[in-house]
């Protein structure tokens, strides 16, 4: 399968190690917090990673625009229906991430891909299952090799045989897993939009 080994160099075992560091320290601080407050917390890191994620896909937003949405606000303008309506569906694809990472029992799947791709991307559930791209792009964002359309299939599943291997879970810097699966995925590059975005979301569902 196409995709790119990385080696953990002493550099990036320094970086992991800082990084687990703050990811301990911050559990221990949401640990002790209310309700509320976790609330709070969660739904500003909601807000940051909706406009994080929109920057890389060439999106460009205002925080006062998402705050809007998010904070469940009318729609005064029309125009800015579907934008909006974006905005919500990407806080529930996040809720979803959270929900599939605190699931020991979470497989990945096929399905799972789908439900991701319905939230993300316009129109996406036409009722004929996985809308799998059909063609080459002629004119891309993304400068790399992809998938032949007959290929994207068996790749994907594939990459989700390989996505439920324990032993891949287990033996990896989650970090360090979740960009070899999004170098492996975009390589794939299943839709023909919002690849970028349904890839970055399963990364973050690494237990």
């Amino acid at each position: 399968m196409p995709g790119v080994t990385l080696t953990e160099t002493s550099s990036t075992q320094s970086q992991l190690a800082a990084l687990d560091l703050l990811t301990d320290e911050m559990r221990r601080l949401m640990e002790g917090g209310s309700k509320t407050l976790l609330a709070g917390v969660w739904h500003q890191l909601d807000i940051s990673a909706i406009y994080h994620d929109c920057a890389l896909e060439g999106q460009v937003i205002s925080p006062a625009e998402l705050r809007s949405a998010l904070d469940g606000f009318s729609v005064a303008d029309v125009a800015t229906l579907p934008m909006f309506t974006a905005f919500r569906s990407h806080k529930r694809a996040l809720e979803l991430v959270r929900e599939l990472a605190a699931n020991e029992r979470t497989a990945f799947s096929l399905d799972l891909f789908h439900r991701f791709h319905e939230l993300f991307a316009s129109g996406a559930d036409d009722g004929r299952g996985l809308p799998l791209r059909r063609e080459i792009p002629l004119h891309r964002s993304y400068f790399h090799e992809i998938d032949e359309p007959q290929k994207i299939l068996p790749d994907l599943k594939r990459l989700a045989t390989w996505l439920n291997d324990p032993a891949e879970r287990n033996d990896e810097h989650p970090v360090l897993f979740a960009a070899g699966f999004h170098s492996r995925f975009m390589a794939i590059f299943p839709f023909a939009e919002t690849s970028g975005k349904v890839g970055r979301a399963r990364d973050t569902c690494r237990r």
